[in-house]
């Protein structure tokens, strides 16, 4: 089964620590059998509804850097271009444990844009069809959203774009119980870990790609 992730350049990131992490995602996806592919802004660029889109994320404040919430939108709209599929952030992992039977045939045949993750509405790695992919960019600029706060300025992300979404009792959108935030209780439990920069951090586990082997030992 092909797999997806995106990459962008960011202000305040390191790109050489960051490409070497997303050499890490390709080799423990492939070692697991999967297909890993790199999209980029230039695939969302094909896409009919991009300059929309574009235009339309204006009306979304962020108090982080405009490179990396942009790209966290155009995600979806790449995924769309390339004809949907399964997409992963590149800190997220297989554990080398059997997925459930029948589990990769299941997800293929999914209209509904499935978020692999319970335990919170977080799209570190999840399933669309190019349909519903487009839907949710659709919503991104359509919707109206209640901002949070950062350091009393708002701030709004596809995350909480996607929680207010599944607040207000979407049925299109759909959870699985497949992924944990490293060191969350059960994490080890779960066929997929999210080594999250924030945990990295907290752990002192920093540049991330030098302690990915150590997580999932």
């Amino acid at each position: 089964m092909k797999l997806f992730t995106y990459y962008a350049e960011c202000p305040g990131i390191s790109s050489f620590d960051a490409l070497k992490l997303l050499a890490v995602w390709r080799e423990k996806w492939l070692a697991a059998g999967f297909e890993p592919f790199v999209l980029n802004e230039h695939i969302a660029r094909k896409h009919p509804y991009f300059e929309e889109l574009n235009k339309g994320l204006e009306r979304l404040p962020s108090q982080n850097s405009p490179e990396y919430e942009r790209a966290c939108y155009l995600r979806h709209l790449a995924l769309a271009q390339v004809g949907g599929g399964l997409m992963s952030d590149f800190d997220v992992f297989p554990r080398g444990g059997a997925l459930p039977s029948g589990f990769l045939d299941w997800l293929g045949d999914q209209q509904q844009l499935v978020l692999l993750q319970a335990n919170c509405v977080c799209p570190c790695l999840f399933y669309a069809t190019p349909a519903v992919a487009e839907r949710v960019c659709h919503e991104f600029i359509t919707r109206e959203f209640k901002m949070h706060e950062i350091n009393g300025k708002p701030h709004i992300s596809d995350q909480y774009c996607l929680s207010q979404i599944v607040e207000a009792g979407a049925d299109w959108i759909q959870q699985k119980d497949c992924t944990m935030l490293w060191t969350e209780d059960g994490w080890d439990q779960r066929p997929f870990v999210h080594f999250a920069n924030r945990v990295a951090s907290e752990k002192g586990m920093q540049p991330r790609w030098k302690f990915v082997n150590e997580v999932l030992k």
